[in-house]
């Protein structure tokens, strides 16, 4: 089971919600892919970030999650 990474005031909005749904599933792998890019970044490989930011991209406007696709936006 991926965990999932939110923005502090998003812990609410989880409250009740099924965690093992496709779409969740799809939103903690977007914003895993999301920070594997920042790490990369941060790790001086951009080419290897970009790889990732674009795959976080791609997963994050299919699950509609806006506050991270801005993130991941290059």
């Amino acid at each position: 089971m991926l965990s999932a990474l939110c923005a502090p005031f998003e812990k609410k909005d989880f409250v009740g919600l099924d965690l093992e749904s496709k779409n969740n599933k799809k939103r903690a792998d977007g914003r895993l892919k999301k920070q594997l890019g920042d790490l990369n970044l941060q790790a001086g490989l951009p080419g290897e970030a970009i790889t990732h930011y674009q795959s976080a991209v791609e997963i994050l406007k299919s699950v509609n999650d806006w506050l991270w696709l801005g993130g991941s936006s290059y």
